[in-house]
């Protein structure tokens, strides 16, 4: 998509800046209410409708919508966090099933579905800072983006680092680094639906909406550590304004088999009360096999 300095500014800078000013409810459903009076609002951070869907799309404008949504609510609520900090997302959370563990040597995991951010405030106000493990932006992806696009990667790098107290860890031989945090009893966050890498390092789980399949590194990364992982998402209802987060209690094993069964179980999950939240939809074909 050609850049648009203009466009840039109100999407990454205006709206959301001016709708993480509104309490949480008001400003989910003013931002839901954004991507439908503006249809193509967003849409770079969403796959096209096209002739043939996958059955578990349904409505086919709804999931477009959510998944423009979902992008949108996400700079929001980077933006509330820069100005008010954990408790000004924590509290937007209206319904929480499960709780974190007590100990904080575990590793929150989960997929790109949802909005994670007020996860991570929820579990810092539980007495935990996570190291999220992330990729570093890479120059040559950010070619061509316009210079607020660029800025606004940057900030929002800047803005992680400050969500985890400079506990933030980058890929690439990050293991030493991961265990360090965790025997420290302090939880390091991995999600694990990236796309890339050989055909030979990739797990496929089948499950009831299609194969799921996930990096063999992140996988064998988790069973390595041997330690406590704790699935968990975080979404919105546009409508109501309520968000929810769902925390699993924590399992320990060091088989990558078994990790990707329960992960593919959990995305099946996500998928199942809402398609389009996820936020890798334009990645699909690497991640994602669905029967015609």
């Amino acid at each position: 998509m050609k850049p648009s300095t203009g466009r840039d500014l109100a999407e990454m800078y205006l709206y959301p800046r001016s709708l993480a000013l509104l309490p949480s409810a008001r400003a989910i459903r003013r931002c839901y209410r954004l991507v439908i009076q503006r249809p193509g609002a967003y849409d770079r951070w969403s796959a096209p409708i096209e002739d043939k869907l996958p059955p578990l799309v349904g409505d086919p404008v709804q999931w477009e919508r959510h998944q423009r949504f979902a992008a949108a609510l996400d700079m929001v609520d980077f933006e509330r966090f820069a100005l008010f900090g954990d408790r000004g997302l924590a509290r937007g959370i209206t319904h929480v099933e499960g709780s974190w563990p007590d100990d904080g040597g575990f590793i929150a995991t989960g997929v790109h579905w949802g909005t994670g951010l007020p996860a991570v405030s929820h579990m810092k106000r539980a007495g935990h800072v996570p190291a999220i493990v992330y990729r570093p932006p890479i120059e040559a992806e950010m070619a061509g983006m316009s210079l607020p696009q660029r800025r606004y990667i940057m900030r929002r790098l800047k803005l992680l680092l400050r969500v985890t107290e400079n506990t933030a860890i980058s890929t690439g031989g990050a293991f030493e680094r991961i265990r360090a945090q965790l025997e420290s009893h302090r939880p390091c966050l991995v999600l694990v639906d990236s796309p890339g890498g050989p055909e030979s390092r990739v797990v496929r789980v089948p499950t009831e909406v299609g194969v799921f399949r996930f990096r063999l590194g992140a996988l064998e990364l988790l069973a390595r550590l041997n330690k406590p992982y704790v699935l968990f998402r975080c979404y919105p209802d546009g409508r109501t304004g309520e968000r929810f987060l769902t925390i699993r209690p924590p399992r320990t094993t060091d088989s990558p088999s078994e990790i990707a069964e329960d992960l593919g179980r959990f995305m099946a999950e996500a998928l199942a009360i809402d398609p389009g939240y996820w936020n890798f939809w334009r990645f699909r074909s690497a991640l994602l096999e669905i029967p015609d």
